[in-house]
């Protein structure tokens, strides 16, 4: 990783296809961009990402410290991709379908702040769970969910999803919380989105 950190990020990249480290296909998907914030200090990116999904953003990451990191983690970020467009699929009677995920580094302590961190022209995926069942804002049930799940921060982000996910057992149609589940649960989450792009985080890259 110290090597590649050396490297300018699209050379970092295509080094670790090159050494069979990344699959080819993650050169340039398509469909698949990160947050492209280079030459930033922790604290200015980290205050520019709070603007994601209206970010710039890139084919590959924008340091080669971090497209190490990622090569790590991409089966898995590929499983969280399956799982994030199966739950924009069946979530489509309540929310955009964007067809571009966006990667942005973010902490399991942080992740429920940026998920309400609201920005104009975005949709909080965590409220989907208000759109199909109205009747849950009201109630004890999201507090009975947190006390389950217990008292950190990144508990209290996941419970509107297992609210959702527990008032769906009767539903005969797909459930949207269950793929959104399997992103979290695969170490992802569901940030703020766009209608054209869908916000995932990964975990920051350790020092």
């Amino acid at each position: 990783m110290a090597q590649l950190a050396r490297l300018s990020a699209a050379d970092a990249w295509r080094a670790l296809v090159d050494d069979g480290e990344l699959d080819p296909s993650w050169i340039d998907a398509p469909h698949r961009r990160f947050a492209w914030l280079p030459d930033l200090s922790p604290a200015d990116r980290a205050e520019e990402l709070r603007r994601a999904p209206h970010v710039p953003h890139a084919a590959h990451p924008d340091d080669g410290r971090e497209c190490a990191w990622i090569a790590s983690m991409a089966p898995a970020m590929e499983r969280a991709e399956a799982h994030a467009r199966a739950f924009v699929d069946a979530a489509a009677r309540w929310t955009p379908r964007p067809h571009t995920i966006l990667w942005v580094p973010a902490s399991p302590e942080g992740y429920a702040h940026m998920c309400h961190d609201t920005k104009p022209g975005v949709w909080e995926p965590d409220a989907l769970v208000w759109r199909v069942f109205p009747a849950l804002a009201v109630g004890p049930r999201l507090a009975e969910v947190r006390t389950r799940l217990g008292a950190t921060s990144a508990a209290s982000a996941l419970a509107p999803w297992v609210l959702g996910e527990e008032a769906w057992h009767d539903a005969s149609a797909p459930s949207p919380f269950t793929p959104a589940l399997a992103v979290f649960r695969a170490g992802f989450g569901i940030l703020p989105s766009s209608d054209r792009v869908l916000v995932l985080a990964f975990p920051r890259v350790t020092p």
